[in-house]
């Protein structure tokens, strides 16, 4: 058997193949954004866009994950269920589209709360502060966010950074019988709980996250990566947060991350205009061998997690 650690601190992956791993592990991850808009001048009428990515890691130990966005596209949404993004699925007569997000590597740097910040290459010609939000944005949902060692209380307050600024969180930890197994027969890897986490027996572990938006110790511009691509939302809108959940599912074959960030948005005179669901959510999808030796970054730079203030329209990227 192997480990490896997949999220520094908290949880690993084990492997029973000794052979072909002498460059580590890769982790593939799908990831999700989705937007749902329910406003005024569509007559109240459900409308989304869905952006799709592959978010591949590698760890570089002890506390850091290098990682690569790739095969970033999005779409219109079919969505059936009001504010429900798991019933918001890419529509049949919508074709996808290159999204450009962010195309060079970049690393997470992790502590015993979750991420600590981020590093680039400073040699990267260019890269704009919108496309670091971009991998802020995705790769936020790889953060616990708290040390949850603390004799494993099952609810928790405490302080995290996120996408939407520094706040208080209300946790809530819950373990449930996997009564069905979650098994993935294709998958040839168990995720195994590191210290802070507990042992994980044959049960699911479920994080769930809700943030006091309003008294966080510092805010931050919303962010929202896709917000004006496919015009359902116009560029002048004000936006206030009302809430921002997120819940963690690990088993032995399964890790899922997701937050649901929901808005009222106004005009430049305050009027109400709708509500706008924003939702990101990671999969773990395989891990598998690394085929090259993994450098260090030459020249790094780090950033922080919370976003950089910014127009955030990735059309003049």
């Amino acid at each position: 058997m192997m480990l490896f650690q997949l999220l520094p601190f908290f949880l690993a992956a084990q492997v029973s193949d000794k052979d072909g791993w002498k460059n580590g592990p890769e982790y593939t991850f799908l990831g999700e954004v989705k937007m749902i808009t329910s406003l005024d001048s569509d007559k109240g009428q459900y409308l989304g866009t869905g952006l799709y990515s592959k978010l591949r890691c590698r760890p570089r130990e002890p506390d850091v994950l290098r990682c690569k966005l790739e095969d970033t596209k999005i779409t219109r949404l079919d969505v059936q269920g009001g504010f429900n993004p798991e019933k918001a699925k890419p529509a049949a007569n919508e074709t996808f589209r290159p999204f450009n997000a962010i195309s060079v590597p970049f690393e997470i740097k992790f502590n015993d709360r979750g991420i600590e910040s981020y590093i680039i290459e400073k040699n990267e010609p260019s890269l704009p502060d919108y496309c670091v939000n971009m991998a802020r944005l995705i790769a936020n949902q790889l953060s616990i966010g708290a040390d949850l060692s603390d004799e494993m209380r099952s609810t928790y307050r405490s302080f995290e950074n996120f996408t939407v600024g520094e706040c208080d969180v209300d946790f809530k930890v819950t373990r449930l019988p996997n009564k069905d197994g979650e098994a993935i027969k294709d998958n040839k890897f168990e995720l195994t709980p590191l210290d802070k986490l507990g042992k994980l027996t044959n049960e699911i572990m479920e994080i769930e996250k809700e943030r006091n938006v309003k008294e966080c110790l510092r805010c931050v511009r919303p962010f929202f990566g896709t917000r004006y691509t496919l015009g359902l939302v116009y560029r002048d809108v004000l936006s206030l947060i009302k809430s921002s959940v997120s819940k963690i599912v690990i088993s032995k074959n399964k890790f899922v991350s997701e937050t649901n960030n929901e808005n009222d948005v106004f005009d430049q005179d305050r009027r109400k205009l709708g509500k706008v669901l924003d939702h990101m959510k990671l999969t773990l999808e395989s891990v598998l061998p690394a085929t090259d030796q993994l450098e260090k970054f030459s020249n790094p730079v780090v950033k922080g997690v919370l976003p950089e203030n910014l127009d955030d329209d990735p059309s003049q990227y």
